[in-house]
């Protein structure tokens, strides 16, 4: 008979849960029962989510809680009466030398910030540096009608044209143009869209094929026959004689209708005033003339 001495989860998830209702918690006492499951039963474990779902915790948060279970760092006296679980995390992650600059200022803190316990955007200013500032301001934006974007209703050559006008600015002294990858992003989801319509419509076809060829006693080798249908849809349907099958311009259809449909939703919110947005600009820029 094997004996499980791993740590009960469910005391763990008691421990946990009565930290949680402290109006002061101890982090350090709650990463080290995350740091119990997941070194006992590993982060992938049904245990390690069954102690999540119990107590709220997303794994990402967990997995960096448990990080700082065992945080020979973080017992110095500096930051002791650091009560935040992100800022303990964060030190955690910095570098001796970074330490060390962290507790000289705590040291030495300067009189516009009196106040000896570290924060996050301390810690992150010490690791990373300071962010320099952009010289440049933003004088005009351009906005497009996402719905009209995501619809198709405004056009790759519609955006084309955007970018040659814009294009054109660049050569304008002390004048900077930032494309972002908005229209890009928006116009990608039809795409994807498109490509998983047309997955389950094959998907489905691949399992009716399966199915009756299990009904008519037809011996295969399903792990073969699911290699022939990832490079060979026709030679798959034809080994399991499987006679009536969609093409492929067949298949692009129906999922383009179904996506299209599904985007009939999305016409509505598609601004018709916004189609001649500029007018109106124009017009209060006329009037404050």
């Amino acid at each position: 008979m094997t004996i499980d001495n791993r740590t009960n989860a469910a005391d763990v998830v008691t421990k946990i849960k009565a930290e949680l209702k402290k109006q002061t918690k101890s982090w350090k006492m709650i990463a080290t029962q995350l740091g119990i499951i997941v070194n006992e039963y590993g982060s992938g474990s049904d245990t390690f989510k069954s102690v999540l779902k119990s107590t709220g915790f997303a794994k990402s948060t967990a997995l960096k809680l448990a990080s700082i279970a065992n945080s020979k760092v973080l017992d110095d006296k500096l930051f002791e009466k650091v009560h935040a679980w992100s800022v303990l995390y964060e030190i955690n992650t910095m570098t001796e030398q970074q330490i060390d600059q962290l507790k000289h200022e705590l040291m030495n803190p300067p009189a516009y910030r009196p106040s000896r316990i570290p924060t996050v955007s301390q810690c992150k200013r010490i690791k990373y540096g300071v962010k320099p500032s952009d010289p440049y301001s933003a004088v005009f934006k351009i906005r497009i009608d996402a719905a009209a974007i995501e619809t198709g209703k405004f056009t790759s050559d519609e955006y084309e044209e955007i970018v040659a006008a814009v294009t054109l600015l660049q050569n304008i002294a002390f004048v900077r143009v930032d494309e972002t990858q908005s229209y890009e992003t928006k116009a990608e989801r039809y795409l994807a869209s498109l490509r998983v319509e047309i997955d389950a419509i094959w998907l489905k076809e691949r399992s009716d094929a399966l199915s009756q060829a299990t009904q008519k006693e037809i011996e295969y080798d399903e792990d073969e026959m699911l290699e022939i249908f990832k490079v060979d849809k026709e030679a798959f349907f034809s080994e399991l004689k499987y006679e009536i099958y969609p093409s492929e311009g067949d298949v692009f259809e129906k999922a383009k209708s179904i996506v299209e449909k599904k985007q009939q939703k999305l016409l509505a919110k598609v601004n018709e005033p916004y189609r001649y947005a500029n007018s109106a600009i124009t017009t209060t820029m006329k009037e404050a003339a």
